[in-house]
């Protein structure tokens, strides 16, 4: 489209038309909502959301590119159709794009002509990145809470999250203070086999939180992280029995 007069330049330019329509460009619209999704797709799926009529809502128009002589759609979205776009980001970002595009609104349909403040504005954004940041690693921490199957490994991530959230662990640490030995040294102290000490617990269902935990210890034979039984002392006596019993 031609014709287009810069209105404001605060979190978002806005343009007037030739026809006093208030509009923004599409793409400057896609990258402060910081969508993962590429323009392309992000931009017809939200206009497709919002059901709305192109050469009414918005425009598409092609541009020559001067790097590569390449050709691409670009898009120029009313300032109604625009707002509900930031709102479907469902994000504290889209949130605050949208506040200012309203307070834009308002002061156009109230005949004002001081700049909307824009510096509040960018203060608010940042604080809603912030937040959609923290909320992202929260998230992380709860997907790799609810994948691992060690207790221990599961407390700390969600200890993780509320820290990330809250700036302070609402969550406690597990306690990690108790000694724990590998079937190694168990079977060292005993002198028995590592195997050995491995079979009478399975046999035994020793593998228990009386006993021991599971936890994620380097592998042997590669550089791999893999799960591992460790004991408490706690099985010593109750090994040394079951050895004892086997004698008889």
């Amino acid at each position: 489209m031609e014709n287009l007069m810069l209105i404001e330049n605060g979190l978002i330019k806005v343009y007037k038309t030739n026809k006093d329509e208030y509009v923004v460009d599409g793409r400057e619209l896609w990258k402060g909502l910081e969508s993962k999704q590429d323009f392309s797709t992000w931009v017809k799926k939200r206009l497709s959301d919002c059901d709305v009529v192109e050469n009414e809502d918005y425009f598409r128009f092609h541009k020559k590119m001067e790097a590569n002589n390449a050709t691409m759609i670009e898009y120029i979205i009313k300032l109604d159709t625009a707002k509900e776009m930031a709102m479907l980001e469902h994000n504290e970002i889209g949130k605050q794009y949208r506040r200012y595009m309203i307070n834009i609104e308002k002061k156009y349909q109230k005949g004002e002509t001081a700049k909307v403040e824009s510096n509040q504005a960018k203060d608010d954004l940042a604080s809603a990145k912030l937040k959609n940041a923290k909320a992202r690693m929260a998230n992380i921490c709860l997907k790799i809470a609810k994948e691992v199957p060690i207790p221990e490994y599961k407390q700390i991530m969600y200890s993780k999250a509320t820290e990330v959230l809250f700036d302070e662990k609402v969550l406690p640490l597990p306690d990690c203070e108790r000694k724990t030995y590998s079937a190694k040294e168990i079977g060292e102290i005993l002198g028995i086999s590592a195997n050995k000490v491995g079979k009478l617990a399975n046999e035994n269902k020793l593998k228990t939180a009386e006993y021991g935990k599971l936890v994620w210890d380097k592998s042997q034979y590669s550089n791999k992280q893999v799960e591992t039984w460790r004991y408490y002392d706690s099985v010593i006596p109750k090994l040394q029995e079951l050895l004892i019993l086997a004698e008889c």
